[in-house]
């Protein structure tokens, strides 16, 4: 959270406990402006969900931001703002910095809708969600039905600022319904100057977020022979296996971790915020279905939600992976699910990538200094779920030399740097 808005939070505290007299704006009838995280709408669970004849009836739409400022399409001159609400009016959100006026430059932007921001029949249905948590007992972590379903049909707003100054620091002040947000970026160097310094880029992939996450210990998986010298891995009936369980994954039993995926990647991102990365690189699946608002509503909580804030003041750059082409095609001649999925990618994200509708933000390109990073999408727009496939060529073992087209993995897609 920026300074500013601990400052800003403490004196509403004050203000609310009547500790602190003032003559201020409210005194001459203009009201204060409001935390944004203080947003009825940024609350990511419903505490009393409706359920009716087995689904889920969403809230009313509710004031404030649904999803924080969030930094896309960077650049020497350039940075695109985005945030969602859930009543669509006009928002303004003023810059202040190099180049601009003194008192800053005022924006206002409306919000649109987008269907694919809408919950399905699907979604709504799905009831109590759990996990077991400890091996050989009865013992689970259950998520009640409803109770991540928010306002249905939110509007993102989107504003593009340009003419801005390269290697400078702006702040902004994004106002929705009364609530105020406040942060600050960095523009880029100019593509192609020399690197003068280290370029700080955190990259990682597969955040994969779906609510049963809130409740899950996932599998700690040993992906590699432990170096010589290493502590072994915890065995079955072990106190860590007692405390947090464990599970077989593709046919190899595992302990699970300690924390659930919902706090580690609370805890990625905080650890992320404090090292404050340049850019953020997140080379695909970031969600488990795109194709299911839901999912997109447990992603934007931890990223610019009401449990981080990572993307207010650092840009990210993405690519689509096999999750974001990932809704399970009805039959051989109905794929409408994977293409919501990939309008849904398209609607969340927006990159510096062709306009054209067939290839748009499949493949793109940023530039850092003399550094140019590459997003190229290897699913095809297909969908790329192995269990739906038919006809499946042999898995690739041993030898790759003659290793086929179809035979290339598709989990995610790759990001280059040149």
């Amino acid at each position: 959270m920026s300074k500013k808005k601990i400052a800003a939070s403490s004196v509403a505290a004050a203000l609310a406990a009547g500790v602190v007299t003032m003559a201020g704006p409210a005194a001459f009838g203009v009201p204060l402006p409001l935390d944004s995280l203080e947003s009825p709408a940024l609350s990511s669970t419903n505490e009393n969900p409706t359920v009716v004849d087995g689904a889920t009836v969403p809230l009313e739409a509710r004031d404030g931001f649904r999803v924080l400022p969030y930094l896309q399409r960077p650049g020497a001159t350039e940075m695109t703002v985005n945030w969602f609400s859930e009543t669509g009016g006009a928002s303004t959100i003023t810059v202040y910095g190099p180049g601009l006026p003194a008192e800053g430059q005022e924006f206002t932007v409306e919000g649109e809708q987008n269907p694919v921001n809408g919950y399905q029949e699907a979604e709504l249905k799905q009831g109590d969600l759990s996990r077991a948590t400890v091996a050989g007992t009865n013992k689970k972590g259950i998520l009640a039905q409803g109770t991540w379903i928010r306002a249905d049909n939110p509007y993102k707003h989107s504003i593009r600022i340009d003419n801005l100054q390269p290697e400078s620091t702006y702040t902004y002040a994004v106002n929705e319904d009364g609530y105020v947000h406040e942060a600050s970026f960095e523009t880029f160097p100019v593509s192609g100057s020399d690197l003068t310094e280290p370029i700080h880029i955190i990259a990682f992939s597969d955040t994969e977020t779906d609510q049963i996450g809130r409740v899950t210990y996932r599998e700690w998986v040993e992906t590699r022979n432990l170096a010589e010298g290493s502590e072994a891995r915890p065995e079955p009936g072990s106190a860590w296996d007692r405390k947090y369980g464990s599970a077989t994954r593709d046919g190899y039993w595992a302990v699970n971790y300690p924390v659930t995926e919902d706090e580690a990647q609370r805890l990625n991102n905080e650890i992320i915020a404090e090292q404050d990365p340049d850019m953020i690189l997140l080379a695909g699946d970031l969600t488990e279905r795109s194709s299911w608002q839901t999912h997109w509503d447990e992603w934007f909580r931890y990223f610019a939600g009401d449990q981080g804030q990572l993307l207010e003041s650092i840009p990210i750059f993405t690519s689509p992976g096999n999750h974001e082409v990932y809704g399970y095609c009805a039959s051989a001649d109905d794929c409408t699910p994977v293409i919501r999925a990939r309008a849904a990618y398209n609607q969340s994200i927006d990159t510096h990538g062709s306009s054209n509708e067939h290839p748009l933000d499949a493949y793109h390109r940023v530039d850092y200094r003399p550094v140019t990073f590459i997003s190229i999408d290897s699913t095809n727009g297909t969908d790329q779920n192995p269990n739906d496939a038919n006809n499946r060529p042999p898995l690739m073992s041993g030898d790759d030399s003659d290793i086929t087209p179809e035979q290339y993995g598709t989990d995610t897609p790759e990001c280059l740097h040149h």
